[in-house]
Formats: structure tokens, sequence, C-alpha cells
């Protein structure tokens, strides 16, 4: 009798942790694949981490940029939106520890694979793609005060500045046989991107000649 009685408050204690891990393992082996050169279903939300290297116009000023990039979002099949925020630290061109300042940005990115090849074509579990890609951000920079010297022969300005950016890209990308929750996906992305911002408003400044002085539009060329 003891014995049943134990056996009893086990199964009350622990028959809904049973059923609740039942539950769980189907829910996980749904995503399970049983065909790996079956279509890809890349739908579900998508984390990137990655760097980044390129070169900076400011002032009509060029820099290098390094840093980095982390990005979230949803991709539905071929389309994919991110809220991104990239850090550079922005140096002088070439090979030189000569170092500007930092930046940060903000922003939207909109990426659409134009063009896929399947597992079929890449191999099991596997697929690339061809992407073109959108975006807008707010970029803040911050310069460093040693950069401020007045031996140095540029000057980067702290200030902000809204972006425009346009690019492409390829895009290796690999699905778990047996996922056991996130991610079930792992990729590698290899892109390039043009980025522009608006051109500020002209200043002006005066011309004198003798006792006459005109004001002059400046050019931003």
């Amino acid at each position: 009798t003891r014995r049943l009685l134990m056996a009893t408050l086990c199964l009350a204690f622990t028959g809904p942790a049973i059923a609740w891990a039942d539950d769980s393992h189907e829910s996980v082996r749904d995503r399970w694949i049983e065909d790996p050169y079956q279509p890809h279903d890349t739908t579900g939300t998508e984390v990137r981490v990655g760097s980044l290297v390129g070169i900076l116009a400011v002032d009509g000023n060029e820099y290098t940029g390094l840093g980095g990039l982390v990005a979230a979002g949803h991709r539905w099949d071929r389309l994919a939106v991110h809220a991104e925020y990239a850090y550079l630290e922005v140096t002088e061109r070439g090979p030189s520890n000569l170092r500007y300042g930092v930046t940060h940005q903000l922003g939207v990115n909109v990426r659409f694979e134009a063009l896929r090849f399947g597992s079929n074509y890449v191999g099991p579990n596997s697929m690339a793609a061809f992407y073109v890609e959108a975006g807008a951000s707010r970029q803040f920079r911050v310069a460093d005060p040693v950069a401020a010297d007045a031996t140095r022969s540029k000057h980067f300005p702290s200030g902000q500045a809204n972006l425009l950016a346009g690019g492409f890209g390829l895009l290796f990308d690999h699905r778990l046989d047996q996922p056991r929750g996130f991610p079930n996906r792992v990729g590698w992305q290899l892109g390039w991107r043009i980025i522009g911002s608006p051109r500020p408003a002209p200043s002006s400044f005066m011309t004198c000649r003798g006792s006459e002085c005109t004001p002059v539009a400046r050019s931003t060329r």
C-alpha cells in the first residue's frame, strides 16, 4: 500500500512535466529535415553579426573606417528587414595609426534575394543567393580631441548626418538537420555598400574689391 501511495504521489507531481516535455519534443521534431534536398523555408527571425571596412568621406576628406555591425529582424522567404547598429573607428587612409574619431550608426535595411541556388546545386541542406539591398540610417560622428590639433592636415568634425545606402552581395545559407531551437539556420554574408548623404546647404562669404563688398555663394563641390 505504501509503495502504491508513493507511486501515485510521484505521478501527481511529475505527470504535467512529462506531458509538457513530450509536447515540446514534438514541436521541435516538426522542424527537423527529412530530405536534405527539399526546398528551403527561410521564414523566421534573423540575427547578423559581422565586420565593416571601407572608405569614409566627410566634408571632402577621405578616411578609413573599420568596425563592426549588429543587426536583427525578420525574414519572409526572400525578403528580410533588419534594424542595424554599426560602429566605425575612423583613421588615416592607408597603413596608418592616425586616429580621427569614431562613428555610431543606427538604421533600417531591406534585403531581397534576387537569385537563389538550392541544395541541388550547392549541396545537402545548403543554399546560395545573390541579393540586393537598400537602407536608411542616422550617423553620429564623435571626433577624437587629439585629432583637433591644428598641425593635422585634416579636420574630422563631430556631428550628425542622414545616410542612404544601396548594395549587393552573396549569401551562403545552411540549415541544420535536427535543430533543437534557435538557431535552425546559419549563414555567411559578403557584401558591398555605397553610402551617401545629402550635401550641406551652401554657405556664403563676402568678397571685397576696394570699398565694395558682395556676398558670394560658396560651392559645395
